[in-house]
């Protein structure tokens, strides 16, 4: 029970971060192809990030290993391992192409989850207590996302 409670931590940050692409609205008003092009972006996005996802979830249980989950593990676990995934997921992502008329909204979810990354690469002890990812989270609810911010368990 207590590795439970020394793996909360880490389980809400990845979750935070798998739940920020949450289901959001089809923008059929914009025309039927642009709501195409809007889905399959995001169907492409989501099963980049579900396949990072799960390396990174990979990582961590191998880092973790029989280990307890101590605070100062946990640190580890998010320097070694989280952080280093989510950059690289950041990088696959951006260098997907975005459907037009979409970048503003995209460009706010990528530097949330840019910011995010960054805050925690400079605090990784944020991963210990509440959701360091949040604002990522947020923005890619608010896209529509599925898999990316929410660490697939949207």
């Amino acid at each position: 029970m207590k590795r439970l409670a020394f793996l909360l931590p880490v389980a809400l940050l990845i979750a935070g971060f798998a739940a920020g692409c949450g289901g959001g609205s089809d923008d059929s008003d914009s025309g039927s192809s642009d709501a195409a092009a809007k889905t399959a972006f995001i169907t492409k996005a989501d099963d980049l990030c579900a396949t990072s996802n799960k390396q990174i979830q990979v990582a961590v249980t191998k880092e973790l290993g029989n280990k307890k989950p101590t605070k100062a593990i946990i640190i580890s676990i998010t320097r070694d391992s989280i952080v280093p995934g989510l950059e690289a997921q950041l990088k696959q992502l951006k260098a997907l192409e975005p459907p037009s008329g979409d970048n503003a909204e995209l460009d706010t979810f990528l530097s949330a989850f840019s910011d995010d990354i960054q805050n925690i690469k400079k605090n990784p002890s944020s991963a210990v207590s509440g959701n360091p990812m949040e604002s990522s989270t947020n923005a890619a609810k608010n896209y529509g996302f599925d898999n990316c911010g929410s660490f697939g368990t949207a």
